[in-house]
């Protein structure tokens, strides 16, 4: 979702990342994701948008800086909503839990430490294709694809969602799990 900031509210975007990580239990990304989030609450709340100040966690990423981004004029969730999300924050922060920052990953080709979800080295420029249910780069030793589009997907979660839904999530045909 944070990929594509520039079409789906930016603030929605990283609540929305940030709840998702935390339902896998992506504890890492979960926290990175929310305390984004709140940044971007504040700086929302905030009329020249001074509480957003830093952007060090997504460099090297293809997450686009909230810097280039327009901020929505007001916070889609509650006050409440948002002081509770801080919380947890705050909470897991201090728990020492949680390493702050993204979960990281290999370049198939260079062997560059980058985010996990990454689809383009910044070293070497190696990219991948997303997967069309997880957004996450596809490897060649993990890729199915869908036999209609032909869109890529990881096995993994390309069987967890045919095995629910029968049908492409990009395309909609029937498909069926990839061994």
């Amino acid at each position: 979702l944070v990929r594509y900031t520039a079409e789906i509210p930016i603030d929605r975007a990283y609540f929305e990342a940030g709840e998702a990580c935390r339902d896998a239990k992506m504890i890492n990304n979960a926290f990175v994701f929310l305390n984004q989030y709140i940044d971007l609450s504040d700086a929302i709340e905030d009329i020249d948008g001074a509480g957003l100040a830093d952007n060090t966690d997504f460099v090297d990423t293809d997450i686009p800086s909230p810097f280039e981004i327009a901020l929505p004029e007001k916070n889609f969730l509650e006050h409440a909503k948002r002081e509770e999300i801080r919380d947890w924050v705050l909470e897991t922060s201090i728990s020492g839990k949680v390493e702050q920052k993204l979960n990281q990953r290999y370049c198939d080709h260079c062997n560059n430490k980058i985010y996990e979800g990454t689809l383009a080295c910044p070293k070497c420029g190696t990219a991948s294709e997303p997967c069309i249910v997880t957004g996450y780069p596809v490897s060649r030793a993990q890729a199915v694809s869908c036999t209609n589009c032909h869109k890529p997907a990881l096995r993994k979660y390309w069987n967890l969602y045919i095995g629910r839904f029968s049908a492409c999530p990009w395309c909609g045909s029937g498909q069926s799990m990839a061994y």
